[in-house]
């Protein structure tokens, strides 16, 4: 497990629902952390953006490959981002949206798959988005995963929780005997709904 200096206070988070509806007054992101085979210190960036309504957590690619001169362990990279986020009592949010890039190069036959998974510490429920692009295909692609209605998670009723956000780029199958790529950006712009618990 890796970590990252703690971050100043995130009004993006206080504030990321429209104008007329409520949202804590004190949100911030006290530490991050991340692990995974596809991600490392050169690759998380940061800061977050600060645009008032969103958060970003922009870094390099994940990239997942499979072919000649490829082993088994690269046709799958995953890279989760953990945050641990204070914000006021009696208030609790979720993660409505994230928007995934990414470019694959696909021969017909072999299809690439990104896939988007949220979830809180210590819950057990968790959302999940896949996008799959079957080949031939060649080209930048973009991913959607809107995570609303029975599949938003919320966050513990408090203070305090830590939000785990999974990228992952996956190929099938995974023994292709021609070249196949897929890559996966960690969103750069992520909504954020609040509520009163």
């Amino acid at each position: 497990m890796h970590f990252i200096n703690t971050l100043p206070v995130l009004a993006t988070l206080a504030a990321a629902l429209p104008a007329a509806t409520a949202s804590p007054d004190d949100v911030r992101v006290a530490s991050i952390s991340y692990a995974g085979s596809g991600c490392s210190a050169s690759t998380i960036s940061g800061p977050f953006s600060s645009d008032g309504k969103t958060f970003g957590l922009p870094h390099g690619s994940l990239v997942a490959q499979s072919g000649p001169g490829t082993t088994a362990a690269s046709n799958r990279k995953n890279c989760q981002i953990a945050l641990k986020i204070h914000y006021s009592s009696g208030w609790q949010f979720s993660i409505s949206r994230a928007e995934y890039t990414g470019y694959a190069a696909l021969p017909g036959g072999v299809s690439g798959s990104s896939v988007a998974i949220i979830y809180f510490a210590g819950e057990s429920k968790q959302s999940e988005s896949t996008k799959t692009i079957d080949g031939p295909f060649a080209g930048e692609y973009t991913h959607v995963a809107k995570f609303v209605g029975g599949d938003a998670v919320w966050s513990p009723c408090g203070s305090e929780s830590i939000l785990n956000i999974n990228a992952d780029a996956r190929l099938d199958p995974d023994n292709s005997r021609d070249a196949a790529k897929i890559s996966v950006n960690t969103p750069e712009k992520v909504d954020v709904v609040w509520r009163r618990c």
